[in-house]
């Protein structure tokens, strides 16, 4: 562990956390060819081959900046004081840029940030790699970091295109909608991934933000157990996705899909 205080010493980043958001084709070979870039509103998706190779050709590097945070949460992410329910809304102040639902000011709550979820920021990075801190403690002056190489072998990267060797039923694309904490939208995708298990687990992605923030979201048998706050000065409010299952029909020897039950969180 080592500590890292360049953030508090830039005077810069102070985040709070206030309770009121509630949750109301198998794998393949990777490319690390960049031919995709990171936009400000995001592509939509309805072929799963084409999005999968649109996030593999994007630079690892595409969209971020070194000292940029990047904030998870959800027991999906390591949270520690998850409960069994998505609640999590956050006032974060950055470099001047307030988030929705912010009061007034507020001493930083470390510990709380540190539980509910992954804190990274990013320390050097290239078209392959990221190399970033991950706040692991915290003292008197900040939080303690480990440090941490992403990558394309990373868990979330592989699982969120199912690169990671788990077999499938069935991959369904839809559109899920995005709020972002300005009042802005994104155009993001829902993929789910129907196991041949009987569990089925789906991703919200985005080329509105780096690899390194997405997921956007991640459900797990319906239920959302993640979610990212806030990526460098972009903050989320808001996720809805339909959900969808699947039907095997012995005439056509192949399962469809139909909508199930729509499901959102608040951040």
């Amino acid at each position: 562990m080592r500590k890292l205080s360049k953030l508090f010493t830039l005077g810069a980043i102070i985040l709070a956390l206030v309770s009121c958001g509630k949750e109301n084709a198998s794998g393949g070979g990777d490319s690390t060819t960049s031919t995709t870039t990171i936009t400000s509103s995001g592509t939509n998706y309805t072929d799963f081959s084409t999005m999968r190779s649109a996030y593999q050709g994007i630079a690892l590097n595409s969209g971020l900046s070194v000292d940029m945070p990047i904030y998870h949460v959800g027991s999906a992410f390591g949270a520690s004081s998850y409960s069994g329910s998505f609640d999590f809304s956050f006032c974060v102040s950055l470099f001047g840029y307030t988030s929705d639902g912010c009061s007034s000011s507020s001493n930083s709550q470390l510990g709380q940030i540190i539980s509910q979820g992954e804190y990274k920021v990013i320390d050097s990075m290239s078209a392959s790699q990221v190399n970033i801190s991950v706040a692991s403690d915290y003292d008197n002056y900040g939080f303690l970091y480990d440090s941490k190489v992403f990558d394309r072998n990373d868990d979330y990267y592989l699982e969120m295109l199912n690169l990671d060797g788990r077999s499938v039923r069935k991959i369904v694309i839809s559109k899920a909608n995005v709020t972002l904490s300005t009042g802005g939208t994104i155009n993001a995708d829902y993929v789910e991934y129907f196991y041949n298990d009987g569990s089925v687990n789906g991703y919200v992605l985005s080329t509105a933000f780096p690899i390194l923030a997405n997921p956007l979201a991640i459900t797990e048998n319906y239920s959302f157990t993640g979610a990212l706050k806030l990526a460098g000065s972009k903050s989320i409010r808001s996720i809805s996705v339909t959900t969808h299952q699947v039907v095997y029909s012995w005439s056509t020897n192949a399962y469809t899909s139909q909508a199930y039950v729509t499901r959102s969180v608040s951040l």
